[in-house]
């Protein structure tokens, strides 16, 4: 919402007067979910050449149970969030669906 103070205007409608930072906080979040991804498969690369001094397989094995397998489940929920917020957001009551998406996030 868009509390900063303003001049009193005759016949102004308030009906969209807000800001919505709920997009931009779940593309970032996704981006930082990504980053991490690739980083993740960077070591899990190294770890699993076959050169003596790299490989490593425990350290393969951990990284792509604790890591990848779990990031590729965050990344496609963040991405499908983001994608039903745009279609929330394209709609005629923004405020209200806007509401509900917050509110289907915490029952999750």
């Amino acid at each position: 919402m868009n509390f900063r103070t303003r001049k009193a205007e005759a016949n102004v409608t308030r009906q969209n007067d807000f800001e919505v930072y709920e997009l931009e906080s779940l593309s970032k979040a996704l981006d930082i979910e990504k980053e991490l991804a690739i980083d993740a498969h960077d070591i899990h690369g190294e770890a699993t050449r076959r050169r003596k001094e790299y490989h490593d397989p425990e350290i393969s094995s951990f990284i792509e149970e604790e890591y990848v397998h779990k990031h590729s489940q965050t990344i496609r929920k963040l991405s499908g969030y983001t994608h039903d917020l745009l279609k929330i957001l394209d709609g005629p009551e923004r405020s209200l669906g806007l509401y509900l998406f917050d509110d289907y996030l915490k029952s999750e």
